[in-house]
This record gives structure tokens, C-alpha cells and sequence, in this order.
């Protein structure tokens, strides 16, 4: 267990520009964009309308109208939507460290030294799966976490400088540790997702001996390609859609979940899905019903055989030659 630990210590320490300081400088991107729009909207020398209104004047009358219940919600998905742009980021660190997870060693000849010690290649293949499948999603919520208090900090600055009335419903430590509990799950249940992508770019990166990034889309465009040409279908990126289309239920799902405290909530976000393609009540609107798609175990195992593939490569590759 000591070994494992180390070895996922080593994977931080060589990845902590991607796993930490990239995902942190978009945040602070994200919080001072927010903190330039609210000094923006309530600086007096600088009259910002829709229409014929003032925003600061639709907030207070918004503040005014709504039920003590809709604004906690709101402010709890305001919250919430942090994520997405730690998502995106999630995803980018994610793929690049997936394709060079087991590429890089090889290419600096550095596996030679690693294979000199007295760890497993199944440990070093499961403390990566373990490193961008656990790891950075805690990482990533540790910082979204921030992000909400931040987001927070920068809202009751806004009550300050336009009406202290709303500073209520900006104080909400209740609706930072719920949309923080859903981000937390949501990127979790993304990686179950995406997770035969991930055992597919390591098994590329175990095996591949030049360009990764390129040999990883070369047999996915001559799959694609001979499928249409020999069996006229496309069942094989209808498949990967899906699961990529897994990302969007899994962060959207959240959504869902704090619209079924308001009817009306429910009635809106019913009527975005069936412009996608999406069915509210067809099972997505929740973690559990997600859990128990085949479609997801389909892939589960399908990434795990990769990873297997990928132990296999690198156990009995002469790195040597």
C-alpha cells in the first residue's frame, strides 16, 4: 500500500502543472472576470441597461418577487456552474496525461530506471488509471470548493456596492456544500463515462512508439471509415457519441436533481432536454439510474481490457532495444 501511495505521490509531483496549477489559473481567470463584471455593473460613472433597465435594479426586483426556496436554488446552481469550466479543463489535462502516462518514460529511456526497482508494472499502469480517475477529480474539487467561496466572496461585494438586501441570499454556505457535493459526484460519474477513452489512451500509449496523439485517432478514422464503406452504418461513433454524450448527463444531472424542487424548474429543463434528444424521466435526471445503464458497464469493461492490454505491453516490451 506504501508502494502504491509513492507511486501515485510521483505521478502528482510529475503532473502537479496540470493536475493543480492549470486548473487553478483558470479558476482565478474565471473569479476575476467576475469580480471585473460586478465592478463593471455597479460603477456609477458606467450605466449598463437591457432594455430600459438597470441590472442592479432587475436583481433587487427579482430579490423582491421570488420565494425564499427559488433563490436558493438559483444560488446553489450559480454555484454549481463553476464546474463546467473546471470540467473542460479535467478533460484537456486528462486526455494529454492519459497519452503520455506511459509514453514519456519510454521516450526519455527513464523506464529503465523504474523497471530497476521493486515495483510491478501493474502498479505503476493502475497508480495512472488511479492518478487521472481519482486523483485529479479530488483535486479538481478541492479547487471548485475554493471557487465557490471565492464566487461568494465576490457576490457579497456586489451587495455591498448596489444593495445590501441581496447579501441574504448570496450567504449561502449550505448551497456551496451542496453544489460542491454535486460537482464532486458529477466528475466521478464522467470518468465512469469516458472511462474506456481512458484505458484506450493508455493502452496507445503503452504500445505506440512515435506521435501518440496521432496514433490514437488512426484506428477510430479507419473504423469509422470501413464501417461505412463495407456495412453502410455507423453503429461504431454512434457508440463513442453516446458515451461522450455521457459528460453531458453526468454534469447535467445535477441540474435536474435541484430542478425537481420547483415545478417549474422541472417543466424548463424538460423542455431544453427534448431539444437534444433527452428524456427527463427516461432515467438520466439521476446517479442511480445512471449507474445502472448497460451502455456504462459496456464500457467499464471495455477499458479495463485496455488497461490490461496495456499492463501486458509494458511487462514484456524490451525497452532495451
Amino acid at each position: 500500500m506504501n508502494t502504491f501511495l509513492t507511486l501515485l505521490k510521483r505521478e502528482y509531483w510529475e503532473h502537479k502543472t496540470g493536475f493543480q496549477w492549470v486548473p487553478v489559473g483558470i479558476s482565478a481567470l474565471a473569479l476575476f472576470t467576475t469580480l471585473l463584471a460586478v465592478l463593471f455593473l455597479t460603477n456609477d460613472t458606467v450605466k449598463v441597461s437591457i432594455g430600459a433597465q438597470n441590472p442592479t435594479d432587475l436583481l433587487a426586483l427579482w430579490e423582491a418577487t421570488a420565494s425564499d426556496g427559488v433563490k436558493s436554488l438559483a444560488m446553489t446552481a450559480y454555484y454549481y456552474s463553476n464546474v463546467i469550466n473546471l470540467a473542460i479543463v479535467m478533460g484537456f489535462v486528462g486526455y494529454f496525461y492519459c497519452l503520455g502516462s506511459l509514453y514519456d518514460d519510454r521516450k526519455d529511456k527513464s523506464i529503465l530506471f523504474w523497471k530497476s526497482l521493486p515495483v510491478s508494472d501493474t502498479e505503476t499502469v493502475l497508480s495512472k488509471v488511479a492518478s487521472v480517475c481519482l486523483v485529479l477529480p479530488l483535486i479538481i474539487f478541492v479547487i471548485s470548493v475554493l471557487t465557490n467561496v471565492g464566487t461568494m466572496l465576490i457576490g457579497l461585494l456586489f451587495a455591498a456596492m448596489s444593495d445590501w438586501d441581496i447579501a441574504s441570499m448570496v450567504f449561502d454556505p449550505m448551497g456551496i456544500l451542496t453544489a460542491s457535493w454535486y460537482q464532486l459526484v458529477a466528475s466521478f460519474m464522467a470518468v465512469l463515462w469516458v472511462f474506456p477513452f481512458i484505458g484506450y489512451l493508455m493502452f496507445i500509449s503503452s504500445a505506440t512508439k512515435k506521435v501518440p496523439f496521432l496514433v490514437s485517432w488512426l484506428p477510430i478514422i479507419v473504423i469509422v471509415i470501413v464501417e461505412s464503406i463495407i456495412f453502410k452504418s455507423a453503429n461504431f461513433i454512434s457508440w463513442v457519441a453516446e458515451h461522450l454524450s455521457g459528460l453531458g448527463k453526468a454534469y447535467s444531472t445535477p441540474y435536474a436533481m435541484m430542478s425537481q424542487v420547483d415545478e417549474g424548474g422541472v417543466a424548463d429543463l424538460r423542455q431544453l432536454a427534448e431539444k437534444i434528444g433527452w428524456e427527463v424521466d427516461g432515467g438520466w435526471g439521476s446517479f442511480p439510474n445512471q449507474l445502472m445503464d448497460l451502455n456504462l458497464w459496456i464500457g467499464l469493461l471495455i477499458g479495463a481490457a485496455f488497461i490490461v492490454g496495456a499492463i501486458y505491453i509494458r511487462r514484456y516490451r524490451d525497452e532495451a532495444l
